[in-house]
């Protein structure tokens, strides 16, 4: 006799044993074709919000990997899943197809949108998708919090209200980035919120694979995908799209050339992949010298190995005004070497000379100068860099571990620096300043550098660090200046900041630490409303009834990710054969207990695992 253990599925209980706080890509076929499509439904909702997905794939695939929030886990196995989004966002779905056609991706960029349910009035939105072609409409969604009752749309923030709808959509007649306002209200009070570049109107979209692309391509589609960077930028124009897939690029001194160009790393191969650029330390990876503005954009790309000797920048340099946007990077165990004495060797990673360029989500690793600037080094009067959500660890310089600053005024928000070095005495272990520069540091951690001086050094009276709402050891705070104002600390915290795992390199905060909710959301640039993970930047994580702004790269969530079965469905199973079947969950802190409930009569269970 055969019993059925569809149903036990839904009747699985999991208990947390300790509590705890688009593009489309396809690789060729043996046989026929599989095309990778889906859809779902709702789209938009309040949370928590359940969606049925729908494969509508062809090409008969007998696998399904879905990614419900393009995190790089595969969270169902199932054809026509459903999921349950129980926290407000924006969610990026990712669905990969493997049949004996082949296999094919498909990628719905800010495809799912979840308000949040009551609270005060605060408003938010999101554009479905991101990036469209001239031509296109584009999907706005309210995300706002509370009951608001009008909404005044200005989609190019030009002043003018578009549109009064709660979920317009909107068709540019003219390419190029825009900023959109939303303005809020729910008849007694208002609120604006404001997205920097949140929508791009691309020219023309183009692709590159190094592992599949031909140069000699047309590079329009993944089929047709270009092989190099370096042919991609000579191709391209103002206000065009380029996505990289994430294979392994060996090019180095890629130019911009001036160009508006959005360079766009995708998960095209490998779910949650980013593309990389190794320059098997035989140059740079990047050149900004031809007054690129913010409209020249690198996003998602992991860039290794650069190399220079004698010069400044292994990874990147940006100069002659140039001020590119940087976003959703990692720079590791890139170099810069004086073999001659000369002290020109800056910037390990990064090295900025009167130029401004935004730096956002990115982690700087491993890095090294011989001489300023570990990671990062700013010079020139003309230099403005702004650094937001950045994480940096493990970079080394002779004098500023991590980042270093000569006559330049650079502002670095919510960042968090542990466990970088410098050797000179008076280098700083984390951030060096000399030359007139003024370094500007605000809700940042600076916990755990190794130096004789740990965190910060001041090298000269013309020259300043202000620290505001900052986590920082104050054993480890220098100046070589006679005036003790070069530093200033302003409502900072002396107290260490309990990263989950500083050792392990997980610096998250723990659930009692000082960082949660200590920092000034005054501070917060415009526009930026995640962290570095992408979770909400502002929330109430002391649950204290008010949100505010956390210390360092990550802010706490309060509450973790509810726990859900994942598997949905179970195999028959046959009496008196033995019979197993992998059950898989998402959210809350693993280890997981299981029970089981409404087992039929004759049938036994025991847990193999996690």
């Amino acid at each position: 006799m055969t019993r059925s253990l569809k149903a036990v599925a839904a009747a699985l209980v999991m208990i947390l044993a300790v509590a705890g706080c688009s593009s489309r890509s396809k690789k060729k076929p043996s046989g026929g074709p599989v095309t990778a499509d889906f859809v779902a439904n709702p789209t938009y909702g309040v949370a928590p919000l359940t969606v049925s997905f729908t494969n509508k794939s062809t090409g008969n695939p007998t696998s399904w990997e879905w990614d419900f929030n393009n995190d790089g886990i595969v969270d169902s196995t199932d054809r026509n899943p459903r999921w349950t989004y129980n926290n407000p966002g924006v969610y990026t779905v990712r669905l990969k197809v493997t049949g004996s056609g082949g296999s094919d991706v498909c990628i719905r960029w800010n495809y799912i949108c979840v308000r949040p349910s009551g609270g005060a009035l605060k408003a938010d939105f999101a554009a479905s998708p991101p990036f469209i072609r001239l031509g296109q409409t584009v999907q706005f969604h309210d995300l706002s919090g509370g009951s608001p009752t009008s909404w005044e749309w200005d989609f190019d923030n030009d002043g003018t209200v578009d549109s009064t709808s709660q979920d317009p959509q909107w068709t540019p007649t003219q390419a190029g980035w825009y900023t959109v306002k939303l303005t809020v209200s729910d008849g007694t009070n208002t609120d604006t919120c404001v997205k920097m570049m949140c929508v791009l109107v691309a020219n023309n979209i183009y692709y590159v694979d190094s592992a599949a692309g031909d140069d000699a391509n047309t590079g329009e589609d993944w089929s047709n995908a270009w092989k190099t960077l370096e042919f991609a930028l000579s191709q391209t124009n103002d206000y065009d799209l380029v996505l990289v897939a994430d294979a392994t690029y060996k090019e180095t001194n890629l130019n911009f050339n001036g160009k508006k160009v959005y360079l766009k790393g995708v998960d095209r191969n490998t779910a949650g992949r980013r593309p990389v650029i190794d320059c098997q330390s035989g140059g740079r990876a990047f050149i900004f010298n031809s007054g690129e503005a913010k409209e020249s954009v690198i996003d998602n790309l992991t860039i290794r190995n650069g190399k220079v000797v004698d010069d400044e920048g292994g990874a990147m340099v940006c100069e002659n005004g140039s001020s590119p946007t940087i976003i959703n990077c990692v720079f590791e165990n890139n170099t810069a070497v004086d073999s001659n004495n000369s002290w020109n060797d800056h910037g390990g990673a990064l090295f900025c000379n009167d130029s401004s360029p935004t730096i956002m989500n990115c982690v700087f690793s491993n890095n090294h100068a011989d001489i300023y600037g570990g990671a990062i080094h700013c010079s020139g009067g003309n230099c403005a860099a702004t650094i937001i959500n950045c994480v940096f660890d493990g970079n080394s310089g002779y004098q500023g571990g991590a980042f270093s600053c000569s006559g330049a005024a650079p502002q670095l928000h919510n960042c968090t620096f542990c466990n970088n070095s410098s050797v000179n005495y008076g280098g700083g272990g984390a951030v060096f300043v000399v030359g007139g520069g003024a370094v500007t540091i605000l809700n940042s951690i600076l916990w755990g550098n190794i130096g004789p001086v740990h965190e910060i050094a001041v090298y000269d009276d013309k020259s300043s660090c202000t620290l505001m709402n900052c986590c920082i050891d104050a054993s480890g705070v220098y100046s070589n200046a006679p005036s003790a104002s070069c530093i200033v600390e302003d409502s900072c915290i002396y107290s260490d900041p309990l990263f989950v795992d500083a050792a392990g390199g997980d610096y998250h905060l723990q659930d009692a630490s000082p960082c949660i909710d200590a920092g000034d959301s005054s501070f917060v640039p415009n526009g930026v409303d995640s962290d570095l993970d992408g979770n909400a930047r502002i929330v109430d994580g002391d649950n204290d009834g008010t949100a505010n702004v956390d210390i360092g790269a990550y802010e706490f969530q309060s509450s973790a990710q509810p726990l859900q079965i994942i598997t949905t469905t179970l195999l028959d199973a046959t009496e008196g054969v033995s019979y197993s079947e992998m059950i898989k969950a998402a959210g809350g802190t693993p280890p997981y207990t299981w029970t089981v409930s409404g087992l039929p009569s004759g049938l036994s269970w025991s847990q193999v695992g996690d």
